[in-house]
């Protein structure tokens, strides 16, 4: 969907297993799991998933997905880098604590996996595919050691780790970290801010970043008519904040109570829109909704 040097941003559907395996050369893959669940297997291990789930694969990585579900994911890959986790000290008690984390594990149905059938790993670099060929599966470890795996992170893990009327930085909804972009995940609030405020920062113009923001569940806190599945795209720049209906609402009024679960991308790199997104893609009635509630003001 996006691209530039530092960042690919991918949308993938599937309901079949995959019969080989990946393997990424160019630099760590995230991956959000938007619907479905499944089983991911890796050099690490067996690793369920299910809808919500962040799933980090370090670079070089080769994996494998068997869902049980028709699932839907959102691949976003740090192109020569890697993801790390952000500042602790800038979000504050609701900073992301790694015992989160959830690794995968070397368990019965990693073993069962196992076979001496031939098996491909298709591994990318510099946007080439080369293929390697084995009479075995290749993902048969017996034990691993270090600091470097892949990790799993659901957005309800961080939903728990914050409380009821708890203050919340901007900072704080930083998950993930590179030399250029940034992802963040908003998530449900509870009891938060005081009646006649309005929360900050909302409207802004970005003018450091390009602002990608996917919508996963939830009725968003500051647009209206946006459904789970869509996006928006910010360049920098572009001034943008609340849809006048979402700030008649819910802007001023206390304590504040939102459902939204969104991921948000911000690149200091320009990003471009890949010429291969369908026609029908964009929603291009969204301008009217803006239009539409103007004339309500």
């Amino acid at each position: 969907m996006l691209h530039n040097d530092h960042m690919e941003v991918r949308y993938w559907k599937t309901e079949n297993k995959m019969h080989a395996l990946a393997r990424n050369a160019d630099g760590d893959t995230l991956i959000f799991v938007h619907n479905g669940s499944g089983a991911l297997f890796c050099d690490y291990g067996h690793l369920p998933y299910c809808d919500g789930d962040y799933i980090l694969l370090p670079r070089g990585t080769a994996w494998r997905i068997e869902p049980s579900e028709l699932s839907e994911f959102m691949m976003i890959e740090a192109t020569a880098s890697a993801f790390k986790l952000p500042d602790a000290a800038q979000g504050g008690p609701s900073a992301i604590n790694p015992m989160l984390f959830t690794l995968p594990r070397i368990d019965d149905a990693f073993i069962a996996q196992q076979d001496d059938a031939f098996w491909e790993i298709h591994i990318k670099r510099r946007g080439q595919v080369s293929t390697l060929t084995y009479p075995f599966n290749p993902l048969d470890a017996i034990g691993w050691e270090g600091d470097l795996c892949v990790v799993k992170l659901n957005w309800r893990d961080l939903a728990k780790h914050r409380s009821d009327g708890q203050r919340t930085p901007p900072a704080a909804s930083c998950t993930f970290v590179t030399e250029t972009f940034s992802i963040s995940t908003f998530i449900p609030k509870v009891g938060e801010g005081e009646s006649g405020i309005m929360r900050v920062p909302f409207y802004h113009s970005n003018e450091d970043a390009d602002e990608f923001i996917f919508y996963h569940r939830g009725e968003f806190f500051s647009r209206g008519e946006i459904k789970a599945g869509m996006a928006t795209f910010h360049p920098s720049g572009f001034p943008h904040g609340p849809h006048p209906s979402a700030y008649q609402t819910k802007m001023v009024k206390a304590p504040v109570e939102t459902e939204e679960v969104a991921i948000m991308i911000d690149s200091r790199a320009f990003l471009t829109v890949d010429e291969s997104i369908p026609d029908g893609a964009e929603w291009k009635a969204y301008v009217k909704t803006w239009e539409k509630a103007q004339e309500t003001l």
